[in-house]
């Protein structure tokens, strides 16, 4: 069953087109950035292609921190049998069933991690400076053991957490060296998004100056 998404799109009067085009400018800018620093203090590149989108030049500075405002990053969500994001399902008990506890325990783990980064602001988006690690709030939800995800495989349910969330479309960002390394999580993710697809900027889509998928080892997808 499909459980509403709690994350609401503002609205900025883009068309798809002209929200891929904005992602692409930071996509690009953000391979420059990350190729540039030396390859053992990069960090994420995802962190990378926010700020890229925060701090795009002119006349699309305003346009690509709207943006970023809107995308909400790394929320969990739920994918199979029950779909929706954490937080809507924990709010839809009707449709949660068994995955109920699950929903608010990843809800409220993600809700602590998002404190922790804007200091009670709310959902952790591209307009949060600083690093901002994968999969918020994973590491509380376990913290009683792994039953927790046991429920989920036997309820049909499979966990994921995507780079980001505009509503219930979801931006996945494939940088240098990153690719879908499981189909299924494609297949997921595509299935959350129906009946639109999922914005994905990468180094094909963008023609950014970078490889996706397995490199030689000692490759760094940098080119």
């Amino acid at each position: 069953m499909q459980a509403p998404t709690n994350v609401v799109h503002a609205g900025l009067g883009l068309t798809e087109d002209q929200t891929m085009d904005l992602l692409c400018q930071a996509f690009r800018q953000a391979v420059d950035d990350y190729c540039a620093a030396p390859q053992g203090q990069r960090g994420g590149f995802n962190n990378f292609f926010f700020n890229s989108l925060r701090n795009l030049p002119p006349p699309n500075t305003q346009m690509g921190q709207a943006l970023a405002g809107e995308i909400v990053r790394e929320a969990p969500i739920f994918v199979g049998a029950v779909q929706g994001t954490a937080q809507a399902v924990a709010a839809a008990p009707t449709v949660a069933g068994n995955v109920g506890p699950v929903a608010q325990a990843l809800a409220g783990a993600y809700q602590q991690a998002a404190v922790g980064l804007t200091g009670g602001m709310g959902a952790v988006t591209g307009m949060v400076a600083g690093p901002v690690g994968n999969c918020l709030g994973i590491g509380a939800m376990f913290q009683r053991g792994f039953a927790r995800w046991r429920v989920l495989a036997q309820n049909g349910v499979r966990l994921r957490f995507p780079d980001g969330l505009i509503g219930n479309r979801i931006v996945e960002v494939k940088g240098p060296a990153d690719w879908y390394r499981n189909p299924r999580q494609r297949a997921d993710y595509q299935a959350f998004c129906a009946p639109n697809a999922p914005l994905e900027p990468d180094c094909a889509s963008c023609d950014a100056n970078c490889e996706n998928g397995p490199l030689p080892r000692g490759d760094d997808g940098c080119r």
